[in-house]
């Protein structure tokens, strides 16, 4: 088993305008951007659980789409992951992490981002959870009913 945290963290955006249509569009601040205006920029949440998701929703990097069977396992775990919330901790069979984790190991990414960065030193330092010594223990017998004297 596996319990991995689906944490928030903080990152700067730069805010701008879509010339097509108006509406608001951001894409993250990167190093050397030292030239955009303050009030260009603003701290934007980045959700673990927003990019495990988009990732699953894909055929891993490299392979030519995916088989139906793939497609049931990340369908699995999508639904896992729609069902948490941002922070909770969820736990994942061996088989399951072993899924996320492959499909994050052929991710490409075209920026270099410090939250990405961070998602990948916690999904690579995950370790399997240990069971502990009560679970591992024999569970009590029930005890023998025992004939009531009346």
């Amino acid at each position: 088993m596996y319990r991995f945290q689906l944490k928030t963290l903080q990152g700067k955006v730069i805010v701008g305008r879509d010339p097509r249509n108006g509406e608001e569009i951001t894409t993250p601040l990167l190093l050397g951007m030292d030239d955009v205006p303050e009030d260009r920029i603003r701290d934007e949440a980045f959700h673990y659980r927003s990019y495990l998701m988009d990732l699953l929703q894909r055929a891993p990097v490299g392979d030519n789409g995916m088989d139906i069977l793939q497609m049931r396992k990340q369908w699995k775990l999508l639904q896992r992951l729609r069902k948490a919330e941002n922070g909770d901790t969820v736990t994942f069979e061996n088989a399951e992490w072993d899924t996320i984790k492959g499909i994050w190991e052929k991710s490409r990414w075209n920026l270099v981002m410090e939250t990405l960065m961070e998602l990948d030193d916690d999904i690579t330092s995950c370790k399997e959870e240990e069971p502990s010594a009560k679970s591992a223990e024999k569970p009590e017998p029930l005890a023998e009913k025992t004939p009531s004297s009346n």
